[in-house]
């Protein structure tokens, strides 16, 4: 069994051993290029094993040895697949040759020009043209010599040699694996990672905005397309349906990366016939025209982009900015050109033209676009006076590898109605830290996207601006402007801290306590004055008292009987899964459901729970839910595997997806309570021996049995044998109480491990016996045991942090000012007193 997450992790450790000190930017063309070979390969001996209707198994003998019907087989294949690899340079062979010590740098070569000759009776030969060019097998990145670059070539190819392309490509393994090595890739090249690559976050935040607010999607255009992921992450939250029928267009200027665009769309199941990728500069010429209305420009019902922030456009003679006019048709009505130095809105403005009336475009830019001033202020105020600017999105900073500058994503429209106001989303204080990056969670992406469903205004996130109020801020659309950043101001009441009591006010704020504990709230405050009050019990008697309200336990009880109710439905739901059924859809659904039924109005943040169940997807169910699909429940529960370490070595054995801890824990409770106690006791002798090796350290009359600070056992036992044993002396007791400690802690160690080594073997063979219903209790225990707290604790959580604030205001407020003069007095006589007693002397 092999999960999407089992074959990331093969090939990215695959790539850490081989790539050595090359560039990740220039490994990844290796790389990535041999595995887009492997899949041509799997691809065309599939096809043939229809064709000639024999096993999958005999297809590769077959093929070598069908000469006589080569014209045939080559006309199907080409008609088929729009390609193929012929029988001498298929990767199978490659690996039979270096079986044999006979593989040569050449023969990939051969294997290129033979394929890329192959192609040119194909209807789709435009889509593979130059596919491997960025794969120079003679380039010395490879390696120094030529036997350099055969060692690590025939690495590279070994990587791949147990993988079926052509089968993995039938579910999404493939493509995602690929896509994942390319985000990896991505992060490990530094700057040069945002030439090909957008963070997903960032795509996904995209990708839901674009299909939230767009009926229909056919086609789809990313003018800066780098790696396609973009296009793909677009087309993964489309139906089945409508992903069978998106037409996928994208530019790319650089070579090595519009290959890397190609060969990913492919490994995705995108079809040669609905994909048209182009080599070129977006800026300098206007691409794509309109198949079937030459000199006219083609429309798309979406557009995405993500382009290089800030981008020259003048370098060179004969630069982009050269050749740019306002008679062009995709700047013209905007009043500028974008600045030489920057050329954000040129790539806008080009996005923007081939933008379907009734479509949408997303757009990741740096903020300057939002208020730089000259031609960039003319040509945002004419984006605005037509209406074209529909929402605007603050990004969290350091989101991308390449830069650590905040970001804005900016949604536009060209079918907005007079008087639609732009949606300003500040959602720059959602993110958690990982490592040096920022990272959206799921639950940041879920609010900024429901907002934009609901088009909401929320205090400190979002703002509906009116036309009217951006003309008055001078076009400039900077967020700040329009979402004012809220914090929780520490207020300090001067009448309170002079006289003393807690202002009502301040109570009054305490929400959530308010609407579960009122009346115990009230009960524990008299009133002192008007308007303010002093607590009459004990703070934690009074943490106590708010706990055990009656209504805070009637809202956890309540909250208990949701979760449970949510975990049934859900886990009925995981454990028959449809083969067919998309897992990611079954994630976002589930995480929808947690946000609508586990929320509690003011108290639980339905995001919070969204979270929660995002996280779940994240440690256990992405890979479970994928096997149980893949393989059913049982067989999936049953699995044992072979556990190593990082040099290989055989460590030992567990269950694939229930732990042997986990299986002990349920299924072994009374032997598993047999070894804790036997741990304990051994713990107990280990610590009955530390104590003796301390004191030892100690007593300058044992220095002798010691060095650098550890015991010399052997010296011990050689004393031992000639000290006189009717002597009382204080080294020989020390000496005797030692060895007994010694044997004691071996001996219960010892037991230990041979009781829990039984017990794993006891585990491990239980696992061929496992029943449907142990697996089921033993996935609930997994993936649920903990939920129903992780869900509890986001009630305690939002009581007790009130019940913080509440504490933090009795102690500011408890001394007054004539209590604090009091204790000055008394400290200025105490002081005195001292002072009174000092002598010269």
């Amino acid at each position: 069994m092999q999960t999407n997450q089992d074959l990331y992790a093969r090939l990215w450790d695959g790539a850490e051993q081989l790539r050595g000190s090359m560039d990740a930017s220039k490994y990844k063309d290796y790389m990535l290029g041999i595995m887009f070979y492997k899949f041509l390969s799997d691809k065309t001996l599939a096809s043939f094993s229809e064709y000639a209707e024999i096993p999958s198994n005999e297809a590769y003998e077959q093929y070598l040895a069908a000469d006589d019907m080569r014209v045939q087989v080559d006309a199907a294949l080409i008609s088929t697949l729009g390609y193929y690899v012929q029988p001498e340079d298929l990767y199978q062979t490659w690996i039979k040759k270096i079986e044999n010590n006979t593989f040569e740098v050449q023969n990939i070569k051969d294997a290129i020009n033979n394929f890329n000759r192959n192609i040119q009776g194909s209807s789709n030969r435009h889509d593979f043209d130059g596919l491997f060019s960025s794969m120079n097998v003679d380039s010395p990145d490879l390696g120094g010599d030529l036997n350099a670059r055969n060692k690590n070539l025939r690495a590279l190819i070994k990587l791949f040699a147990d993988l079926d392309m052509a089968e993995l490509q039938k579910t999404d393994v493939l493509g995602d694996a690929y896509e994942y090595l390319v985000g990896q890739f991505g992060m490990e090249s530094g700057k040069k990672a945002g030439e090909f690559y957008t963070p997903r976050q960032v795509s996904e935040v995209m990708a839901q905005v674009i299909t939230s607010t767009t009926d229909s999607i056919k086609t789809i255009y990313d003018p800066t397309v780098g790696s396609g992921s973009l296009l793909l992450t677009v087309a993964k939250h489309l139906d089945t349906e409508n992903r069978t029928l998106l037409r996928y267009y994208g530019q790319e200027y650089n070579t090595a990366t519009f290959n890397l665009t190609r060969m990913n769309l492919l490994l995705h199941g995108v079809q040669p016939d609905h994909m048209t990728i182009n080599n070129g500069d977006t800026l300098r010429e206007d691409w794509p025209e309109d198949e079937r209305n030459p000199q006219q420009s083609k429309q798309f019902d979406a557009v995405v982009m993500n382009p290089p922030y800030s981008h020259n456009w003048s370098k060179g003679d004969d630069s982009a900015y050269e050749q740019a006019t306002l008679t062009d048709p995709r700047y013209q009505d905007y009043g500028a050109l974008a600045p030489k130095t920057k050329a954000d809105f040129a790539f806008l403005l080009h996005g923007l033209y081939h933008l379907d009336n009734e479509g949408t475009m997303a757009i990741v830019l740096p903020h300057g676009v939002l208020f730089r001033g000259g031609d960039e202020a003319m040509i945002r105020q004419n984006l605005l006076k037509r209406n074209q600017i529909d929402i605007i999105i603050g990004m969290p900073s350091t989101l991308f590898t390449n830069t650590s500058i905040p970001v804005i994503v900016m949604v536009l429209k060209k079918n907005r109605n007079n008087g639609d106001k732009v949606l300003i989303i500040d959602a720059s204080d959602g993110f958690v830290k990982d490592g040096k990056q920022n990272k959206l969670r799921e639950r940041d992406i879920a609010k900024i996207v429901d907002t934009v469903k609901t088009r909401d205004e929320i205090p400190g996130f979002s703002h509906l601006a009116s036309l009217d109020e951006i003309r008055e801020n001078d076009w400039n659309l900077n967020i700040p402007r329009y979402v004012e950043s809220i914090t929780q101001e520490d207020v300090q009441d001067v009448d309170g801290h002079l006289k003393g009591g807690v202002p009502a006010y301040a109570l009054d704020n305490l929400l959530v306590i308010n609407q579960l504990a009122k009346a115990e709230l009230d009960a524990s405050f008299d009133v002192i004055r008007p308007g303010y009050l002093q607590a009459n019990i004990d703070k934690e008697v009074l943490r106590k008292s708010i706990y055990q309200a009656h209504e805070v336990i009637a809202s956890k009880n309540a909250y208990q009987t949701s979760t449970l109710a949510f975990v049934e439905k859900w886990f009925a739901r995981l454990i028959n899964l449809a083969p067919e059924l998309s897992l990611e859809a079954l994630k976002f659904e589930m995480s929808r459901d947690a946000q609508q039924t586990l929320k509690i109005d003011d108290i639980v943040d339905q995001y919070a729970a969204y979270q929660v169940v995002a996280n779940l997807w994240t440690a256990f169910l992405t890979q479970d839910t994928e096997l149980i699909q893949k393989f059913g429940l049982l067989q999936t529960g049953q699995e044992v595997v072979t556990e190593t370490n990082n040099k290989g070595k055989v460590i030992g054995r567990n269950g694939r997806v229930i732990s042997k801890t986990l299986v002990q824990k349920v299924l072994f409770i009374d032997e598993l309570q047999d070894v804790t106690q036997l741990q304990q006791a051994a713990d107990e002798a280990d610590e009955a021996y530390n104590t003796l090796v301390e004191e030892g350290q100690s007593n300058a009359d044992l220095e002798a049995y010691y060095e650098e600070g550890k015991v010399q056992k052997n010296n011990i036992k050689s004393d031992l044998k000639d000290y006189d044993k009717t002597s009382e002396d204080d080294v020989l007791t020390w000496l005797k109480a030692f060895t007994a400690a010694d044997k004691l802690k071996s001996d219960a160690n010892r037991t230990v491990k041979k009781a829990a080594e039984a017990l794993d073997e006891m585990t491990i063979a239980r696992y061929a016996n496992l029943t449907e219903d142990e697996v089921k209790t033993l996935l609930l225990e997994k993936w649920f045991g903990s939920f129903e707290a992780d869900m509890i604790k986001l009630l305690d959580n939002a009581i007790d942090s009130e019940l913080d604030q509440l504490s933090t205001l009795i102690d500011r407020y408890s001394d007054t000012l004539q209590d604090i003069q009091a204790q000055k007095k008394a400290l200025e006589a105490e002081l005195q007193s001292m002072m009174a007693q000092l002598v010269e002397g």
